[in-house]
């Protein structure tokens, strides 16, 4: 595929969000898939794929978030839906669009890597860890759930839950496990506070 399929896709894509993407998604924005496409090519160069590989990548990061325009839950099957429609369209072969489709999959909550391209796709949607206002930003991501699933998290139980969560992520591209053996106490630490803070 020439550069010229991934400006489509791109563009397809900023159209798509900009148009159909409710307000109401205050962390998963525009931005945020921006800012995941960005982090994808930065891992793919790092970990050293190639310019097929890459591509893949690069278009399942501009797509793994459009099936919120559909659906807040499980909205990884309708992002797939609509990367294979838009693919198809492109005359993508069928065993690419395949891989997309299985990248888009990783970044489900509770699904594991299978291969270095979903590595990367993992990764790089969890590039928020890394910000320095981080604990900001996940405040976004509280008012959106609260929005969509209609529950309103007291504070200790929402920083509960981000205990766990930090404990428990893990990355699987060799530049973010290496960031993360130092960044993770860190985050442990601030939120561990931030909860003895509320007793």
């Amino acid at each position: 595929m020439s550069q010229s399929v991934l400006e489509n896709v791109e563009d397809y894509v900023l159209q798509l969000l900009g148009k159909r993407l409710s307000k109401h998604f205050y962390y998963h924005t525009i931005s945020h898939t921006e800012e995941v496409v960005r982090n994808v090519k930065h891992l793919c160069e790092h970990e050293q794929l190639t310019s097929d590989e890459t591509e893949i990548a690069v278009m399942a990061a501009w797509f793994h978030d459009t099936g919120y325009i559909v659906t807040h839950e499980n909205h990884e099957d309708e992002s797939i839906r609509i990367a294979s429609a838009f693919l198809r369209s492109l005359d993508c072969p069928p065993e690419k669009i395949q891989k997309v489709a299985a990248c888009i999959n990783t970044t489900k909550i509770d699904s594991l890597p299978a291969g270095k391209i979903e590595n990367i796709l993992h990764d790089a949607d969890y590039y928020l860890l890394f910000e320095a206002d981080y604990f900001a930003r996940i405040s976004m991501l509280r008012r959106e759930l609260e929005t969509f699933t209609e529950h309103i998290y007291a504070d200790k139980e929402w920083w509960t839950l981000n205990l766990f969560f930090l404990k428990q992520q893990q990355f699987f591209t060799s530049y973010f496990q290496e960031l993360w053996k130092n960044r993770k106490p860190v985050l442990v630490a601030e939120n561990e506070r931030i909860l003895l803070n509320l007793q």
